[in-house]
């Protein structure tokens, strides 16, 4: 996500983007081709780009990993 408010224009963050896929002008990016690399982040000295799950939070917790236990026959 881009935050329009803390954005400068200074397009270095479409200029760091591998998949070309930011649109600094309009404060737009293009998920289809974006490649979640997350040099647009790193790269905006503003903070005004984020990363935010698009779908909201899940409603119930990932189930928890099974343990597996070894048992050795001798």
């Amino acid at each position: 996500m881009i935050d329009a408010e803390k954005c400068t224009n200074c397009s270095l963050c479409s200029r760091k983007c591998k998949a070309a896929c930011i649109n600094h002008k309009e404060h737009r990016i293009d998920y289809s081709r974006c490649v979640t690399c997350m040099d647009c982040i790193d790269s905006c000295k503003h903070g005004a780009i984020s990363y935010k799950y698009r779908f909201g939070k899940r409603k119930r917790p990932f189930p928890k990993r099974k343990q597996i236990m070894l048992v050795v026959v001798s």
